[in-house]
C-alpha cells in the first residue's frame, strides 16, 4: 500500500470512528465496539506510515500501536458488555 494511500485510510477510518462516537452520544445510532474498532485501525496505520518513513521516531510508532491495541481490547470489552448483558468494565472484572 502506497504511503499516500495510507494516510488517506487512516484519516478516513479517524473521521468514521468520530461519526460513530458522536451518534452513539446522541443516541441516534450505537454500535457497540464500532468507534473503538475504527480509532484503531486508524491508529494501527498511522504507526505503520511511522516506520515506513521515519526511522527515527519508531518509539512514538511503537507507543501508537500499542494505543492502537488497546483500543482493540477495549472494543472486545464493549461487545463482551452489550453480548452478556454486563454494565460496564466493574461487572466484566466480576465473571472473571
Amino acid at each position: 500500500m502506497s504511503l499516500n494511500k495510507m494516510k488517506r485510510a487512516a484519516m478516513a477510518l479517524l473521521i468514521l470512528s468520530v461519526v460513530f462516537w458522536a451518534l452513539g452520544q446522541f443516541g441516534i445510532l450505537y454500535i457497540p465496539g464500532l468507534s473503538f474498532i475504527c480509532l484503531a485501525g486508524s491508529m494501527i496505520f498511522v504507526a505503520l506510515y511511522m516506520f515506513r518513513v521515519k526511522s527515527d521516531r519508531k518509539l512514538w510508532g511503537i507507543l501508537i500501536m500499542a494505543f492502537g491495541l488497546l483500543c482493540l481490547v477495549s472494543a472486545g470489552i464493549q461487545i463482551y458488555a452489550a453480548v452478556s448483558g454486563a454494565a460496564g468494565i466493574e461487572a466484566f472484572v466480576k465473571q472473571g
